[in-house]
């Protein structure tokens, strides 16, 4: 059988020579999975009467590896080659194992067919776990290659003959060092096996399909009809797993340039950050330093003005027209205002630079918030509105500097009258409890708009300076927060706009003294003096 080529038969009757031999031979209508001849021992082997009988005999149950290891035959085989495989056969359902030579051919139309000479069954009766064996490597997608120990291919199961090509192809993958494309690998593995040593790796292969990778274990075994030792090799096809794995390696490093990119885009940032912090504090000194020196430098000839204008409204020197007394008034008033202005100015110069310093000791807030209430009524912007202090205690003492406390009231105040019409009402009520105390300044004025509550409090702010149609310096609440701030306090507002404002300023428990405690403290001072 081994002298045939791939040959056309067109009749059944141009086979009949074969009729007169003693071995097995039928064809097998690849296209149609149908038996289409056979010779008489290949009708006895099947257990078949007559060609008839066979013919009509119904392989539609055969499994799909079957199927495929045919079709392989055909497609894989080259012309003049005989595929050699051990099957398992079963006629009348009885299970025999014979050695098959497959031989592809075509017959009437065209159709593919398979010429099977069959060995006499081979001799594995009674060892039923070996031809178990030797089925699962039939069926198995596990790619099973045997190669002689000078790496010469010797067999392959259905699963390899799939991926790698034929048995008898010579010409590409046959050879070991030829099949993993690296001849130094190749050794490394024969070196291996030779020595009883497993060997294991991924490891690109020559495939029908072009390079891939596959999952290599190679170990050594004996050659069950020579007895010589062999190498057992199994493959997996693991490409999906390795380009999976070096996307993901290749997705690592550019995840950490991109991090190291980042980081120094970060650095950067931060030094700059840190230069345009540090020359904003260097500008705030500088600014700082202009408003203290210009402060004390403009003190100097206002308190000139201030002098000399109380000597002229007096007359020290003689009276004075009624015309010049109202023009000496306003100049006096004119320059108080910008003496409070400067001092505002040198109190922030001072808090911005850290070096205001409380003077502190006991003061009552109630004497306190009295005198300032009698300031602002006593002052145009108060004398036609109601101010009026609500405090249910006789005194509340607490700790605080009584300068700074003193313009945080008359800075609250004068707030509060400046945006309160005429006939308008101004309150200030005071409590105490378990958290502190509280004062809250109530007016009926026009109120602020909520998105400028907090600007308020930051001093050149637009919000701060003009507010509702009326002007304003705009260091008036910026610096009563810093001083009340100094104390451990808070100040925030609460307003509405057209609805009025309520100022809210909060001292910790720490700073007020309970009525026992400021008692105590009054007789230690009695008694000292």
């Amino acid at each position: 059988m081994g002298l045939l080529t791939k040959q056309h038969f067109r009749e059944r009757q141009a086979l009949q020579p074969l009729d007169v031999l003693n071995t097995p031979i039928w064809v097998f209508d690849v296209d149609r999975h149908v038996m289409w001849w056979a010779n008489r021992r290949a009708l006895h082997f099947w257990r078949a009467q007559t060609l008839e009988a066979l013919l009509a005999r119904d392989f539609s149950a055969d499994s799909e590896t079957v199927r495929q290891r045919l079709a392989q035959v055909i497609d894989k085989t080259p012309p003049g080659a005989v595929a050699t495989d051990a099957w398992t056969l079963y006629p009348d359902n009885v299970p025999a194992t014979v050695l098959l030579a497959l031989t592809p051919i075509t017959i009437e139309n065209g159709r593919n067919a398979v010429l099977i000479e069959s060995s006499a069954p081979l001799e594995l009766a009674g060892d039923d776990e070996a031809l178990r064996l030797l089925e699962a490597t039939r069926y198995t997608p596990l790619m099973v290659s045997t190669y002689s120990v000078n790496g010469q291919l010797l067999s392959r199961n259905p699963a390899a003959i799939e991926t790698y090509g034929h048995n008898g192809e010579r010409s590409e993958g046959s050879d070991l060092e030829r099949h993993l494309s690296d001849p130094q690998i190749a050794r490394a593995l024969k070196e291996s096996t030779a020595t009883g040593t497993p060997f294991g790796r991924d490891l690109k292969v020559r495939t029908a399909r072009g390079p891939r990778w596959h999952q290599v274990q190679a170990c050594r075994g004996r050659d069950p009809r020579t007895g010589e030792w062999v190498i057992v090799i199994t493959g997996t096809d693991v490409t999906e797993r390795v380009q999976a794995e070096a996307r993901l390696a290749n997705l690592n490093v550019d995840l950490e340039k991109r991090v190291r990119q980042r980081t120094a885009a970060l650095e950067r940032s931060n030094e700059e950050a840190i230069a345009a912090r540090n020359e904003a504090e260097r500008a705030n000194r500088i600014k700082s330093m202009f408003l203290a020196n210009m402060s004390h430098e403009l003190r100097t000839p206002l308190n000139a003005i201030i002098g000399f204008s109380e000597i002229i409204r007096l007359g020290v020197f003689g009276a004075i027209s009624e015309r010049y007394v109202e023009y000496i008034n306003d100049i006096n008033t004119s320059a108080m205002d910008l003496l409070a202005l400067i001092d505002g100015l040198l109190d922030l110069a001072k808090i911005e630079a850290g070096k205001m310093i409380l003077q502190e000791s006991e003061v009552d807030l109630r004497a306190l918030l009295e005198d300032a209430v009698q300031m602002i009524a006593g002052t145009n912007q108060g004398r036609d509105k109601s101010v009026t202090l609500h405090c249910a205690l006789p005194w509340v003492t607490m700790i605080a500097d009584p300068r700074l406390m003193k313009q945080v009231a008359l800075n609250l105040l004068s707030n509060a009258a400046k945006f309160t019409p005429e006939q308008g009402r101004i309150e200030v009520t005071v409590s105490v409890d378990k958290n502190g105390a509280e004062v809250r300044v109530v007016d009926d004025g026009i109120g602020i708009d909520a998105e400028k509550l907090d600007l308020v409090f930051h001093p050149y702010e637009h919000g701060a300076s003009y507010v509702g149609g009326v002007k304003s310096t705009g260091l008036g609440l910026p610096i009563a927060r810093s001083f009340v701030e100094l104390h451990d306090g808070s100040l925030h507002l609460e307003s509405t706009l057209g609805d009025g404002t309520t100022a809210v300023l909060r001292l910790p428990r720490g700073r007020v003294l309970t009525p026992f405690q400021a008692a105590g403290n009054q007789l230690r001072f009695a008694a000292e003096t």
